[in-house]
């Protein structure tokens, strides 16, 4: 049985798979890459924080009266929507007005005999400032005349509100609606997108430089053509795993450390079940992308030889994008479709138990597949030489 560095035929494919992993991870090229991802990300997250953080100027409310200046200086807002007004004091009412006009602030405030009055420029009458402020003058003068008439506000409004619950999705067999349909399937795509395609790519680009320089010959010499294949797929795909786990640690740190939550959406439960339907279609995409390197003869032949694998992840990644609740479910059964519609499915309480086990043993079928394919394609097309092969071509050989 032959062997390399001592290791016998049955370890071969650990050989090239520590090989390949040493390789990769101390590449420069690599390192600098992740690197600069890691800061861009961070950047991103601290960008966004700090633009959400440079809140409008709080409006600015003149007064010439004690009790419009009590009143607006108390004035607490009850939620995190409403701002905190600015008390500008002038000696009279006309000053007061003035500044309005000539826009030192925003508005002006005062009370009358029976009414408070609010006065602002032309225009900003149904402003989002004055709606707050007119709500709170309207609530603190209700309950002045409740105190004068004896009457309890409180056991007076006690039950006109009405009570607000949240009905469990999974209780009507409705799915998320609204921006979260198109945003939770894109963004689990993207990720499995940009990962088959950076690091498929590695592969196929590294399987035919060692098919252009004839290295492929030494090392099939020395080892079999499965455990090189083998050893490929694995190396590369625990840097692309390894890679994303420090990206989302990144993300997830970040947006903690800006205060983000992500409360009402259980993004745990959808995650969970992301990384193995990621791990099982990567895998066997990975054989595949090997195979579209070796049908090609030179680095340049390597777009054509690709192309097939890009479209059908370019499918995967839109068509999501275009279809119905009813087409949403059938596809999420489908191998590669169900890396990003079957996680969104179950954060969305559409899914039974059994659907994503299901789903889940027919992508390891697939994996399995594919990853036979891809050796079939590898053993026919690794040695070839005299120009590109096609997959038909390399399928009937």
């Amino acid at each position: 049985m032959s062997s390399v560095n001592g290791t016998t035929g049955s370890l071969q494919w650990w050989t090239v798979f520590r090989r390949e992993f040493i390789v990769r991870v101390t590449n420069k090229t690599f390192l600098i890459s992740t690197g600069v991802m890691v800061v861009v990300l961070i950047g991103s997250i601290f960008l966004m924080g700090g633009i959400s953080e440079d809140s409008p100027e709080a409006p600015k409310v003149a007064v010439s009266d004690s009790a419009s200046a009590h009143f607006v200086e108390n004035l607490e807002p009850t939620s995190q929507d409403e701002v905190v007004y600015q008390v500008e004091h002038f000696d009279n009412q006309a000053a007061a007005r003035e500044a309005v006009t000539s826009g030192d602030a925003d508005m002006v405030l005062s009370q009358s005999a029976s009414t408070w009055i609010i006065g602002v420029s032309p225009g900003e009458k149904n402003s989002q400032h004055v709606a707050q402020l007119s709500a709170a003058l309207s609530d603190y003068a209700l309950q002045q005349k409740a105190q004068q008439m004896g009457i309890n506000l409180q056991e007076l409004i006690a039950g006109t509100a009405p009570h607000i619950v949240e009905i469990d999705s999974t209780e009507s067999g409705a799915g998320a609606t609204g921006a979260s349909s198109i945003l939770l399937p894109l963004a689990f795509g993207m990720v499995f997108y940009m990962a088959v395609i950076l690091f498929g790519t590695s592969i196929a680009q590294s399987v035919v430089t060692e098919k252009e320089s004839r290295i492929v010959e030494i090392l099939a010499a020395a080892v079999s053509l499965r455990s090189l294949l083998v050893g490929k797929i694995l190396a590369t795909s625990l840097l692309a795993f390894s890679q994303i786990a420090l990206f989302a640690l990144v993300i997830s740190f970040g947006l903690t450390w800006q205060g983000v939550s992500f409360e009402g959406l259980e993004l745990t439960s959808a995650i969970a079940w992301f990384i193995p339907f990621f791990v099982i279609g990567f895998l066997g995409l990975a054989s595949v992308w090997a195979a579209a390197g070796s049908l090609a003869s030179r680095t340049e032949d390597l777009q054509s030889t690709s192309m097939p694998l890009t479209l059908v992840l370019v499918g995967v990644l839109l068509a999501p994008n275009f279809l119905q609740e009813q087409g949403e479910k059938i596809l999420s059964f489908m191998p590669l479709f169900n890396v990003s519609l079957m996680p969104y499915r179950i954060i969305s309480g559409a899914t039974q138990w059994w659907e994503p086990v299901v789903a889940l043993g027919g992508g390891i079928i697939f994996c399995a597949l594919m990853l036979l394919l891809g050796e079939r394609l590898y053993r026919r097309s690794i040695m070839h030489t005299g120009g590109k092969m096609g997959w038909v071509s390399a399928l009937k050989k």
